[in-house]
Order: C-alpha cells, then structure tokens, then sequence
C-alpha cells in the first residue's frame, strides 16, 4: 500500500467514523423525545435538561469526551422510565409506598436496557 492509499484510507475511515457517532447521538436525542412524547413532558424539556447539564458540566471545568458522556448521560437519564406503566407515570396524585418502589426501578430498567449497546 503505498503512502497515498493509506493516507486516503485513513480519511475514509475517520469520516466512517464520525458519521457512526453522529447516528449514534441522533439515536439518543430521539430517545430523549420519544420520552418527551411519552411522558407527555413539554416538547424540548429533555433536550433543556441535557444542555443544562452540559453548562453546569462546563462550569466546573469538564472538558472533551466527559462533556459527551455527561450529554448523552443527561439525554438518557429516563430512559428506564420506559418500563414503568402508564398508571404510576400518569398517576394524578400521591404514589404509594409500592409505587415508589416500581418508580425507583427505572435506573436498573435503564441499565438493563442501555447496558449492551453503550
């Protein structure tokens, strides 16, 4: 291979590159509305939350691939909530003490979602 062939080479693969993790974080982002929508927050709320979180992230100094993590992080951070019925999510008034702990369930529900493909 000679120098020239390498060299495109190794474009071609950084641009592969950057397109899989720009799919990869539109697939996160419509994550995050998917729940929007679900949850029935305002459209946006996940996306406010996630650049607040980045902000705050910013200010205390994180920079560079942490500031990614905290993004997509922020992004997913209800994603568990996916496997919580309708009747406790949209319940109208208090949760019971056994409701709670179905609620409480969704960071596991997350993890044992996410785990496999992050």
């Amino acid at each position: 291979m000679t120098d020239e062939e390498g060299s495109s080479l190794t474009q071609t693969l950084q641009r592969s590159l950057i397109e899989l993790t720009l799919a990869y974080d539109a697939t996160i982002e419509g994550f995050g509305r998917a729940l929007d929508l679900r949850e029935g927050e305002p459209i946006g709320h996940t996306s406010q939350v996630t650049d607040m979180a980045v902000e705050l992230a910013r200010v205390h100094g994180l920079r560079g691939e942490t500031l990614m993590h905290i993004k997509r992080g922020a992004l997913l951070h209800d994603i568990g909530k996916m496997g919580i019925s309708e009747q406790i999510l949209r319940k109208p008034g208090k949760l019971t003490p056994e409701e709670w702990v179905i609620m409480h369930m969704h960071p596991q529900n997350a993890y044992d979602l996410l785990s496999s493909i992050i």
